[in-house]
């Protein structure tokens, strides 16, 4: 669970009926989903909880931050509507995304990469996974795309990546 300390058995619970609450959750994810939600409550849900876990025998440390369960609910929602249009914009006529669905993929990407730079030395390859890993990288050049070929994200995507959020860490003398 995130910070809220909701988790998924309690989603459960709320959705076990159609009743009055579950009819509310509803319209609050959906207002979520548009990201029609005050400035004060969105911060809250795009803050996560800090998790360190040890990285390797030297001591390093890897920091691991939990999401909100709502948010993570609505937003598998919002893709599992869209997934046939997500599908063919990523897997058609050829893959896009080269982690996934490709054996091998990421190893063929850094070839191919690493060939590019070879036959074009005034070529450059950046990359940035550790600062994207906090949320610190500029999105802007995303809004547009996202706009363009998935609308009905776009309002979910400000809210979640539009922003700088907070990760919260708890200390130990804090838990009772």
């Amino acid at each position: 669970s995130g910070l809220s300390g909701t988790s998924n058995k309690l989603l459960k619970l709320w959705f076990s009926d159609v009743d009055p609450t579950s009819k509310a959750l509803t319209g609050v994810f959906n207002l979520i989903l548009a990201g029609k939600v005050p400035d004060d409550a969105a911060s809250l849900l795009i803050a996560g909880r800090g998790v360190v876990i040890p990285k390797d025998e030297l001591g390093g440390l890897r920091p691991i931050v939990v999401g909100h369960v709502i948010i993570r609910l609505v937003g598998s929602l919002a893709l599992s509507l869209l997934r046939p249009e997500i599908i063919k914009f990523f897997l058609s006529p050829k893959f896009l995304q080269f982690g996934q669905f490709l054996h091998g993929g990421c190893e063929l990407m850094a070839a191919a990469i690493r060939a590019h730079l070879e036959s074009n030395h005034d070529h450059v390859d950046i990359s940035c996974d550790a600062l994207n890993a906090f949320n610190s990288w500029c999105r802007t050049r995303f809004w547009e795309p996202q706009r363009s070929r998935f609308p009905k994200l776009f309002s979910l995507g400000r809210l979640l990546y539009g922003g700088s959020a907070s990760i919260l860490f708890l200390s130990l003398g804090a838990i009772k």
